[in-house]
């Protein structure tokens, strides 16, 4: 038996040695992989090439040269090709990602009343700065009241880009009385309408395929109607189009030029019936409000007290009733 303990004590430092040779040999081949890996992605070549240009430089560096310079013309081809490839599939994906953004077409509309000294030159002013901006006025009107005091209303045709500084420059006409400016986007009704008339023009190819073939009277009766129907569409589609491309790029500003009231009629004009009633009936809110608040801390606050009293009137009420009446 201690014959046998040497034994076993020197197989077992055997089975320790063998297990750290094979795991010094793993982190070997780890580490080997792993300087492989990083140079593949340095230089853009596979792994196998690398290993096998350098065991052809280590064996025969003179023979090998030749080989190892068209090795580099393919890798340089193949690093090309990846190059095209990776480029053409960015653009790719840049115009997936432009598709997929919502198309914008912005309908600008604007509406303004404006009180000025003179009605008249104001109007020529307000033209004149449409013009200048490369708009045109759509529409003018000059109306006289009773006294004789002229409001002129003018309707601008400008181009979108110019919408923002011709705005600006109307509001210094004067006063401003009212002014709202609204936004519509009509990139949807684009989208719609383009996809519809490419279907359109898809069926019209065919139906004017099928109108050249010879047949019966009545076949080519029916697709002549088709063919009709079809092309109605089309040009139907193709007038929206056009009105949403004109009310896109020019935009509407409607300037109402009114003269300055006297200070009197503005102050007359500033009482307003129905604001008062609204006071007054906050101010008979707020009155029924607080009596309501001084019921409640009344009865919450006085409540106890006066039942305390009422309980004890009661007793003295009930004493008094079985008290004996008064021997006479």
């Amino acid at each position: 038996m201690e014959g046998q303990r040497p034994l076993r004590m020197r197989s077992g430092l055997r089975t320790v040695c063998l297990v750290g040779l094979a795991i010094v040999g793993v982190v070997v081949v780890l580490v080997v992989v792993g300087s492989l890996v990083a140079l593949r992605k340095k230089s853009g070549a596979p792994a196998g090439a690398i290993v096998s240009r350098q065991m052809m430089k280590s064996v025969a560096p003179g023979a090998a040269a030749p080989e190892a310079a068209g090795m580099g013309e393919v890798s340089a081809s193949i690093a090309s090709d990846q190059e095209a490839e990776g480029g053409q599939a960015a653009s790719s994906l840049l115009s997936k990602a432009e598709a997929a953004m919502p198309r914008r077409e912005i309908i600008y509309t604007g509406d303004m009343q404006v009180e000025v000294d003179d009605v008249e030159a104001a109007a020529r002013q307000v033209a004149a700065t449409a013009v200048s901006a490369g708009g045109w006025v759509s529409d003018q009107k000059f109306v006289k009241d009773s006294e004789g005091r002229g409001t002129a209303t003018v309707i601008l045709r400008l181009p979108a880009a110019r919408f923002g500084p011709v705005h600006d420059a109307m509001l210094k006409l004067g006063e401003v009385i009212r002014d709202s400016t609204s936004s519509q986007d009509v990139g949807k009704e684009f989208v719609d309408l383009e996809s519809r008339l490419t279907n359109l023009r898809r069926e019209e190819t065919v139906i004017a395929a099928l109108f050249d073939r010879e047949g019966k009277i009545e076949a080519v009766l029916q697709v002549e109607r088709e063919l009709a129907r079809v092309r109605g569409q089309i040009e139907q589609i193709q007038g929206q189009l056009r009105y949403l491309k004109d009310q896109v790029g020019f935009s509407t500003l409607t300037v109402t030029l009114r003269p300055k009231r006297p200070a009197i009629e503005r102050k007359m004009e500033s009482w307003n019936l129905g604001y008062h009633l609204l006071r007054a009936w906050r101010a008979l809110v707020a009155i029924a409000r607080g009596l309501t608040y001084a019921v409640i801390y009344t009865v919450i606050v006085a409540g106890p007290f006066v039942l305390i009293a009422w309980l004890v009137w009661l007793a003295i009420r009930a004493a008094r009733r079985r008290r004996p009446p008064a021997a006479g």
